[in-house]
């Protein structure tokens, strides 16, 4: 229709995400409209709902190496227990083949991030998250 030659009202932009084929983040540029900020959707049919877990910036990547470490895995992974430090590097290390760094990078992330919490020196999985 040429309507991206000119200036459209609104535009909707679907990026697949890394969770899997069926969740993407939603990206909108509004003309009339204050910015919204990016948020992921999951195709549960018949619509979409959003999902707040996500992160929107987890985008899919094409080639290259894939993110060995995912959040919805490791936290269901941990269930319910409590972990030390030493122990929770030494469980994500097992479990996804991954060097400690990388486990003690994804654990400050996930921690800072709110998905998991840390009371008394121990670890554990926040259970709102999921």
């Amino acid at each position: 229709s040429g309507v991206f030659a000119r200036n459209p009202d609104s535009l909707v932009v679907l990026t697949a995400h890394e969770e899997d084929e069926k969740t993407f983040t939603c990206e909108m540029t509004l003309r009339n409209f204050p910015p919204v900020d990016p948020f992921v959707v999951q195709w549960k049919y018949p619509m979409f709902s959003v999902n707040y877990n996500l992160n929107p910036d987890e985008l899919k990547q094409t080639g290259g190496k894939k993110k060995l470490v995912g959040d919805a895995r490791l936290l269901k992974e941990m269930g319910s227990r409590e972990f030390t430090a030493c122990d929770l590097f030494r469980f994500v290390q097992e479990k996804f083949q991954v060097s400690e760094s990388t486990a003690k990078r994804h654990v400050k992330r996930m921690t800072q991030a709110g998905k998991m919490l840390k009371e008394n020196g121990l670890y554990s999985a926040n259970q709102s998250v999921f």
